[in-house]
């Protein structure tokens, strides 16, 4: 097996060597659990020094060692790391700070040239990128289907030319952390367009739930079909050669190091390469902006990404570190008349996943999106917003985090009143009354748009044409333009129902 191999011929090195994660620039995160890694030959003694703090090990029969620092404090102050064994690495300009890995498909892969253009002179515009106490660390887009132990890459300072194909959500988000803490942040771009949760998790997570065996099938039939793909592709390779053709333009089959970009479907195949070689270095946390890979699934997702959660998790060891994730942005022209959306139901799933997963929260983007094109630009935005959502939970600061959510709803006379939590000082028709995208059902469940208004801390739905409501929704459209309900912090209410009906969906 290939992850077995890489292993195995790891211990075979003499000299004391380390994954491309560590390295000169870095950020390694301050607390009680750092742990720096990497291999050497079988029983070799290892001694770590992280500026005056030293650490001693030795190599195990695999070659593998760990040293973890349990005391490392924050620091602006760059400090160089030696690892001696047989040999002697030195890596300099080290900062301890805070690490965040920021993960999942094309919103988050979206990288800051597109937002702030590529003329890295313009003071106003991608020029503005210079922070020495950021560093960045991009992870090359790679598909494996055995979780590799290191990966290409090299940490790198914060500067127009080293962020401008980094992750726009990303480096907003870790720029407004900087700037609250006044302390180094480390991020990490472990991103891929069109990924789905299901090629973020590893074999294990998936076996976690049973819910999830389509999925692990998939995987390991992959796993079982590759050393005959492979064969077959270099049997054609060699045909090619013999017949003196050119070299055919063959996707090269899954787990190879270099093949077709537009290849990316089996599941596992994201953590094996660009989760599995950067564990277990020490981080703070993750902020994840996925889920128009998994929106036709939505019901399964409520299993799969905590299944994903709690399989990051007890990988890296260090407890459940927060994870803060986008919920789905508008997109698509939006309807006249209401109906039903599998992106508003996946929607109402990421919002209650803030509840089923531990230690987590959600940015809503519902009113930031671009009917035109499902990567909209607005990523300063978001990274801002999901920088709040840390700075509260996270960080301790007593600030607005997010916009209302939904609470309960209570009918009086022919009046639907609704209930909020997470106000932020008052409720806000945003741009000015009316409310938009309410709309409201009696017992035949058919939905038409109601009248809404706020009336202290809730609002309340009507229409004529349904005299005794049972239900109201809210911004429920893959695409709800013009929903304008906010609270006094500025932040938007998240799309929710009042309703438990089945969701049929007959047109988008």
């Amino acid at each position: 097996m290939l992850g077995v191999l890489l292993a195995g011929c790891a211990a075979c090195h003499a000299e004391v060597r380390v994954p491309a994660i560590i390295g000169e620039h870095m950020v390694l995160q301050a607390g009680t659990n750092t742990p720096i890694y990497g291999w050497a030959a079988s029983g070799e003694a290892v001694t770590v020094t992280v500026g005056a703090t030293q650490a001693a090990t030795t190599a195990g029969a695999d070659g593998k060692w760990t040293v973890t620092f349990s005391d490392l404090k924050a620091s602006a102050t760059p400090v160089t790391v030696t690892i001696v064994g047989k040999n002697t690495l030195t890596f300099s300009d080290v900062l301890v700070g805070d690490v965040w890995i920021c993960s999942g498909q094309s919103n988050m892969a979206l990288p800051v040239r597109r937002v702030l253009g590529r003329d890295g002179n313009n003071t106003n515009g991608l020029g503005q990128v210079n922070h020495s106490q950021i560093r960045l660390f991009k992870m090359p887009k790679d598909t494996q289907l055995e979780p590799q132990d290191d990966c290409k890459g090299s940490w790198a300072v914060c500067t127009p030319d080293a962020a401008k194909e980094f992750s726009a959500t990303g480096y907003f988000f870790g720029r407004e952390i900087h700037r609250a803490q006044k302390l180094p942040v480390g991020l990490i771009n472990a991103c891929r367009g069109g990924s789905s949760g299901q090629m973020w998790t590893s074999l294990e997570g998936l076996k976690s739930e049973a819910a999830l065996s389509n999925y692990l099938a998939e995987a390991l039939a992959a796993q079982a079909d590759f050393p005959q793909r492979k064969e077959r592709y270099l049997q054609s390779k060699r045909d090619a050669a013999k017949a003196g053709k050119p070299k055919e333009a063959l996707p090269r089959p899954v787990g190879m190091d270099a093949w077709e970009d537009n290849v990316l479907t089996v599941p596992t195949s994201l953590f094996n390469s660009m989760i599995a070689p950067i564990l277990p270095f020490g981080i703070k946390g993750a902020i994840w902006y996925q889920g128009e890979g998994n929106a036709d699934e939505w019901e399964l997702y409520r299993t799969l990404f905590p299944a994903m959660v709690r399989d990051w998790r007890t990988r890296w060891g260090c407890g459940e570190f927060p994870i803060y994730t986008v919920q789905l942005s508008s997109y698509r022209p939006p309807r006249a008349e209401t109906g039903e959306s599998n992106w508003a139901a996946f929607r109402e799933i990421q919002t209650q996943l803030q509840t089923l997963v531990p230690n987590s929260g959600m940015a809503v983007t519902v009113d930031i999106g671009n009917a035109m094109d499902i990567h909209p630009l607005t990523k300063e935005e978001v990274g801002r917003r999901l920088s709040l959502v840390a700075l509260a939970k996270t960080y301790g600061y007593s600030l607005g985090y997010s916009g209302p959510l939904y609470e309960r709803l209570e009918i009086k006379a022919n009046q639907a009143v609704l209930y909020f939590t997470q106000v932020g000082g008052g409720l806000v028709a945003k741009g000015g009354e009316p409310l938009k995208r309410f709309a409201i059902a009696g017992a035949d469940q058919k939905f038409v748009w109601g009248e809404a208004r706020i009336e202290g801390q809730t609002v309340v739905v009507s229409s004529a044409r349904v005299p005794k409501p049972m239900a109201v929704r809210y911004a429920w459209d893959i695409n709800p333009e013009g929903c304008n309900l906010f609270n006094a912090a500025g932040l938007p209410a998240s799309p929710f129902r009042t309703d438990s009906w089945k969701l049929e969906f007959t047109q988008q």
